[in-house]
């Protein structure tokens, strides 16, 4: 098997190697090329004037600077780091497919599509799909690595970073976690993907301003890059070449299938018409019980280049990359990426001819050819959609769906906390960390807690344990933020996961833990110690022979708000503490107990109850 991989692979590189010694399309020279110069002669806060995006840019001025060198073979660095980012692609595939190498070769290394738009004529995708890939390979589990949401935002924020093309897909994202975390209030996955997405750009924003941009440069160029898109464009094989060419047939329109010129507001009616109905059809795919992220990514960007307004022949290379993740599973997604690859193949080899030179009689008839494959296209993009909207589930599946996004409306309150803890929770870790607090994943902070802690103690924090802390994050109101206090030298804090606290007080001078899966209930206290003695003799002032003895809560204990927890006391695993209760002494496990001092009420039939998770 290693010989025969190597070999593939020394196949690939010569089909490939031709290719990087022929110009190529024309927007080598006259973009690719032209900016790169203005990055190598100027620096990129001079250079940077959008179109594409800063790390794109980046990697042609770094290739233009080595053109200089090679004037009469200018275009071969841009074209090497397109192959480097296509051996990554490779590389990547392998890893996500080790089961299917040899498909993985066939299917993407030395597929006449992939090998054409990148070595022969020369776009610049492969940069942007890898980092695409490779953001779908982490969130679908195929990489492995801590904490997948942030890795697998950042990823896309990179390829963001590179081409506009990524819009589309950030778009889809967007949508995709509106809908199945927004919708329910789970924002865990949102904020870490979000915070991870944003990054790059931050990073970009800040070092522009330090070049002496304002910090809201980057910004400026990429709300400046709608400017170049409303336009109809009958370059891509899909549904608006022929409207294209209908409208040209209709306004007397002479010259090759390429831009209408029209009213600037017409234009732009259609743009956001279009970009409506990705939003739409996204919307739909997402709606199935068992979307995935990926899924979104793959529509979306199926739906780039047969749908956005201007789009041309290589903007399928993203989808076809993307269905790799389906076609070893679906004969029909399969059928449908084959076909659509050959004609985009068809497109491009004809437009182009490889370059310089090229089979001249494929291109008889070009533009006639070309309106009917965009009918077929846009048949094919249509079964592709639907494998994506409506798979065994059906239209039941999605009807439910539908249904359940109604529920967001009865309660709007829960929208704002949600949307302050996405913005502050960051800020609150970084809080805890500084003051030394254990925090461990998937926490929930609605507000930051207080702490005071002894220099010499510890706090620690369980996963998934959740805090609320605003006034107003929980119906029965805060009266202030959760304090964690240790009072004293090697005392502890330990809170179980899967926890739930709303405000209150603990406070340890020896050591309180609580289990897991708790709900301590509104403006709670938890104190293991009496703070001042007992005797009448300077006890103002006096804290020698205070007493303290440690607290222990189990497992899946309720204690209702208002109540107060006290020294030495240990409460069984199931056990409910009414409202406003105060304990003192031992609770068995599985008792219900109220008042004051607290006394039992009841106890449950089974000591044993299995243990949820939230």
């Amino acid at each position: 098997m290693g010989w025969i991989i190597l070999i593939l692979f020394v196949a690939g590189l010569i089909f490939r190697t031709p290719g990087m010694f022929v110009e190529g399309m024309h927007d080598m020279k006259d973009a690719y090329y032209a900016w790169g110069k203005d990055v190598c002669e100027k620096g990129l806060p001079n250079a940077f004037y959008g179109v594409y995006f800063p790390i794109t840019y980046i990697f042609y001025g770094v290739d233009s600077c080595i053109a200089k060198l090679i004037p009469d073979l200018w275009f071969l660095p841009f074209k090497v780091s397109n192959l480097i980012f296509e051996v990554a692609i490779l590389a990547l595939l392998l890893k996500v497919f080790p089961s299917k190498k040899l498909s993985v070769f066939a299917l993407y290394w030395l597929n006449p599509w992939f090998i054409i738009v990148s070595s022969w004529q020369g776009f610049w995708d492969s940069l942007m799909a890898f980092f695409i890939l490779l953001s779908a390979s982490i969130w679908q589990g195929s990489i492995k690595i801590k904490s997948k949401e942030f890795y697998s935002g950042l990823m896309l924020g990179i390829a963001f970073m590179a081409k506009p093309q990524a819009q589309s897909l950030v778009l889809g994202a967007a949508i995709f976690f509106i809908l199945k975390d927004g919708i329910f209030l789970k924002f865990d996955r949102l904020s870490k993907y979000m915070w991870g997405f944003i990054l790059p750009y931050i990073i970009f924003s800040i070092y522009f301003k330090l070049s002496g941009h304002s910090i809201f440069y980057l910004t400026a160029r990429l709300i400046q890059v709608k400017d170049t898109f409303p336009v109809l464009v009958g370059s891509e094989v899909n549904i608006w070449h022929p409207i294209v060419r209908i409208i040209q047939a209709v306004t007397n329109q002479p010259g090759p299938i390429y831009t209408p010129y029209l009213n600037k507001s017409l234009v732009d009616i259609i743009l956001y018409f279009t970009v409506a109905i990705m939003a739409i059809i996204t919307t739909l795919s997402i709606l199935r019980k068992k979307s995935t992220l990926v899924d979104t990514y793959t529509i979306s960007s199926i739906l780039l280049p047969q749908i956005v307004i201007q789009a041309h022949a290589n903007h399928f290379y993203n989808a076809s990359l993307l269905l790799f993740f389906y076609i070893f599973k679906n004969p029909k997604i399969k059928f449908f990426w084959a076909v659509s690859i050959a004609i985009h193949i068809y497109s491009i080899w004809v437009r182009y001819r490889l370059g310089l030179g090229g089979p001249v009689f494929l291109s008889l008839n070009y533009e006639p050819m070309l309106t009917i494959l965009g009918v077929v296209q846009f048949v094919f993009t249509l079964f592709l959609i639907k494998e994506f909207i409506l798979p065994q589930g059906g239209v039941k599946d999605v009807l439910i769906q539908i249904k359940s996004l109604g529920r967001i409306l009865d309660t709007p309150w829960k929208i704002k906390n949600e949307l302050k803890r996405i913005i502050y929770q960051p800020f609150v870790l970084i809080y805890l960390k500084l003051n030394g607090v254990g925090v461990g994943s998937n926490t929930k902070w609605y507000g930051s807690p207080r702490i005071m802690k002894h220099g010499n103690s510890t706090i620690e924090i369980g996963n998934n344990v959740e805090v609320r802390n605003w006034v107003l994050s929980n119906p029965l109101g805060v009266n202030h933020p959760l304090i964690l206090t240790t009072w004293a030298k090697n005392a502890e804090i330990r809170i179980g996961e899967n926890t739930g606290i709303t405000g209150g007080i603990i406070c340890a001078a020896d050591q309180i833990i609580i289990g897991k899966n708790c709900l301590i209930g509104a403006n709670a206290t938890i104190i293991d110690t009496d703070f001042h003695p007992l005797a009448l003799k300077n006890r103002r002032f006096n804290t020698t022979g205070t007493k303290s003895k440690r607290v222990r809560i189990g497992d899946n204990v309720f204690i209702g708000a208002g109540s107060t927890v006290l020294k030495g006391v240990n409460i069984g695993n199931n056990a409910t503490i009414g409202a406003g209760s105060v304990v003192a002494r031992d609770i068995p496990q599985g008792s219900t107990v109220a008042g004051n001092p607290a006394v039992k009420i009841s106890s449950s039939k089974s000591k044993k109850i299995a243990s949820y998770k939230t």
